[in-house]
């Protein structure tokens, strides 16, 4: 009779794995704050032509705060972007800045754009700074506090600003998987 041993020693130390990307997302905002110059404000929840529109002089505050987005990334989830899409429009010469915040009243990030000045154009933040200047946790997102901040100014008597719909989509990946060690052994006898 004979014995073989056949002895295969195998040991994986790590397979790169692809981070696998994902997104979450369009939301709509849940919950609102201003300076109270502004009427109508859910009205910036859906994408409805139906508008928040701000009311105040060129003085007055013009921050809107938009917060409760609803978001439940895994907590594991490494953030890579944060998109924030605007359906507003506004007269000429206001200048719209948008900026994302942690907490629901900090500006962490500004991002001045020009918003639109016709209806049914949608405001877009560009790719250059896809996280906004800073660094994000799934905590950070799926806080009912996360959201954005919009204000205006204007060097014009006429402030007229109306938003129809605000909406965030997060992209995020997951971590590389690991793989652990292994050894096998095989033997077989006759």
């Amino acid at each position: 009779m004979r014995i073989f041993r056949i002895m295969i020693a195998l040991v994986i130390v790590l397979i790169p794995a692809l981070l696998r990307a994902d997104s979450h997302g369009p939301n709509s905002p849940s919950a609102y704050t201003d300076g109270g110059n502004w009427s109508s404000q859910t009205n910036a929840y859906a994408q409805d032509d139906a508008y928040a529109v701000y009311n105040g002089s060129n003085n007055a505050d013009r921050r809107f705060r938009l917060t409760g987005f609803g978001f439940n990334l895994p907590g594991c989830a490494i953030i890579d972007s944060i998109v924030v899409e605007l359906d507003t429009y506004r007269n000429p010469g206001i200048i719209c800045t948008i900026s994302v915040t942690k907490e629901g009243t900090t500006e962490i990030s500004s991002g001045q754009g020009t918003c639109p000045t016709s209806d049914n154009d949608v405001y877009q933040n560009d790719g250059a700074q896809p996280l906004w200047g800073t660094t994000w946790s799934a905590a950070d997102i799926n806080s009912a506090n996360f959201g954005i901040i919009m204000h205006t100014r204007s060097d014009c008597s006429s402030t007229n600003w109306r938003v129809d719909h605000v909406r965030v989509t997060v992209f995020y990946s997951s971590p590389p998987n690991t793989v652990q060690k292994r050894r096998i052994r095989l033997h077989s006898e006759d």
